[in-house]
């Protein structure tokens, strides 16, 4: 994904938003890292899976917080502009779940 203009609305984090994002991204490292030694040493596949998915998810809940706070924050403000930057916005969000969901 392309990194926003310059000129595009700074966006506004909740400090607590953030520091629990950092916490679940520091635990999804360590499921990773736990997959690795599970690779290692051979672990069953079954167990080996029923990890992957949690990581997967864990990944999933993060991209939907960052994709909530993106909702509340920057295309709300967005919405209260002329027609021209709404639709732009909502393109621009479409976009952005399309990138999501794949």
């Amino acid at each position: 994904m392309e990194p926003n203009n310059k000129d595009d609305i700074k966006e506004v984090k909740d400090p607590s938003l953030v520091t629990n994002i950092q916490k679940r991204l520091r635990r999804i490292e360590g499921q990773v890292k736990g997959l690795q030694r599970m690779i290692e040493q051979d672990a069953c596949c079954m167990d080996v899976l029923i990890q992957v998915s949690a990581v997967r998810a864990a990944t999933n809940k993060v991209g939907l917080m960052i994709l909530e706070n993106h909702m509340q924050c920057c295309l709300a403000h967005a919405l209260e502009g002329e027609d021209k930057d709404r639709q732009e916005k909502f393109q621009e969000l479409l976009k952005v779940i399309e990138n999501f969901i794949k």
